[in-house]
């Protein structure tokens, strides 16, 4: 009930559309992507408010003085008005406690070229956020933004990660020029996820996948490296919520059993492999049965226009051998002349 309403309000919210100009199809297609969008952001969010999870992936990016631990981060305030009085709202950012050190996330599925424009421009507003410190010691300190873009899209990521990058190329200056560079974590493999160990790497590799067969299978390798069962009820949960309108309650369910390990693993695997299977060939027969019936339907049309056309030309050279105008056979038969006369 939840997800439905979240769903109206998503829509409500987000999707404009003139009826007279769309099909309700385009509707409905445009709606459940960026709806999926809208859920996966959803999870990403939910993974970055655990402190314990941004930790991990701060220590694995960076290589910080001494490891950065749950406990001396704190959320920071993701709202700023800059000084044009345009909202900027990022995705994540956390304060380093004691310290003007921020760590700014944003999660992607699609590949954005403006990405180091938008990290700086974010990064900007959270040094203008600190302008008016009461602190007169942290006042003198310019804060330190270090931009990390975690990518779970399908595509290979191509935008620029630094505004130096991406601008005119003038080699007649001293010194660097870099103005803000983000890190990229585009975690595509499974080996690279287990090896990383976190819900992050793990959910950006099951958001990738397209059919029930991969999810099957990485489930499986995944759940043999969670032995910490909460971690395994959080990863039970995250595939559940991403795959929830892609597979049957029951399939669901057995994939759940796979990560908790509620039953053997591998004769719940067989299992779900065998309903898979023959699901698949049920789809084969079917396409097939339907591929038949449209050939013999598509048949029996092309066979009346056929028989209807051989009709006309038999009528055609009876009235020519009528002595009936030519011109008035082409308009009424609707024949061409060399198809009766030869």
């Amino acid at each position: 009930m939840k997800d439905y309403l979240d769903l109206v309000i998503f829509v409500n919210q987000n999707i404009t559309y003139v009826l007279n100009d769309v099909s309700e199809d385009y509707i409905l297609d445009n709606v459940k992507k960026q709806y999926k969008h809208h859920k996966h952001d959803k999870l990403f969010r939910q993974i970055l408010n655990n402190k314990e999870e941004v930790a991990k992936l701060i220590n694995q990016e960076l290589d910080p003085e001494e490891k950065i631990r749950s406990e001396n981060l704190e959320k920071y305030e993701t709202h700023y008005i800059t000084n044009k009085f345009e909202e900027r709202i990022a995705d994540i950012v956390y304060k380093l406690k004691g310290k003007e050190v921020f760590f700014l996330i944003e999660h992607q599925t699609k590949v954005d070229e403006n990405m180091p424009f938008r990290m700086a421009d974010y990064s900007l507003a959270i040094m203008d956020s600190r302008k008016n410190l009461k602190d007169e010691k942290n006042k003198k300190r310019q804060p330190t933004i270090i931009p990390i873009v975690i990518y779970a899209g399908t595509s290979k990521w191509t935008a620029k990660k630094g505004l130096e990058e991406s601008q005119e190329v003038f080699k007649h200056r001293k010194g660097s020029s870099s103005i803000i560079r983000y890190n990229l974590v585009d975690i595509r493999s499974v080996e690279e996820a287990i090896e990383r160990g976190t819900a992050i790497a793990r959910i950006s590799v099951i958001d990738r996948l397209n059919s029930s067969e991969e999810l099957l299978n990485t489930v499986e390798k995944f759940s043999k490296t969670l032995t910490n069962e909460k971690e395994r009820k959080e990863f039970a949960r995250e595939v559940g919520y991403i795959w929830e309108n892609r597979l049957k309650k029951e399939e669901l369910e057995k994939i759940k059993e796979i990560i908790l390990k509620e039953k053997g693993g591998n004769e719940v695997m067989s299992h779900i492999h065998e309903v898979l299977r023959k699901e698949a060939e049920e789809m084969r027969k079917k396409a097939i049965e339907e591929g038949l019936q449209e050939g013999m339907q598509k048949g029996i049309q092309k066979g009346r226009r056929e028989g209807r056309q051989e009709s006309l030309i038999d009528v055609a050279k009876k009235m020519l051998s009528e002595k009936i105008d030519i011109n008035i056979i082409l308009k009424i038969t609707g024949l061409k002349k060399e198809q009766f006369i030869k």
